[in-house]
């Protein structure tokens, strides 16, 4: 069942240190997001508020490597 959830946005960036890719996590803005679950049952937050508004940011856990954008509440 979808609900709103508060929280931070990031966006994903990757960095290269001593030979090693490394992602990382920049944060870019607070937000308000629809949290849902998709098809591949990952937990999703569509945002709705600031000025990522529209973007689908997947809820950080163990399998939060589904988009650009990350939510964390």
């Amino acid at each position: 069942m979808p609900y709103l959830k508060v929280g931070y946005l990031f966006q994903k960036k990757y960095v290269t240190y001593q030979e090693r890719k490394y992602e990382v996590f920049e944060f870019i803005d607070y937000a308000v997001g629809i949290h849902f679950t998709n098809r591949n049952y990952n937990d999703m937050c569509n945002i709705i508020s600031g000025n990522y508004d529209g973007i689908n940011a997947s809820i950080i856990n163990k399998n939060a490597n589904e988009g650009e954008y990350v939510f964390f509440d």
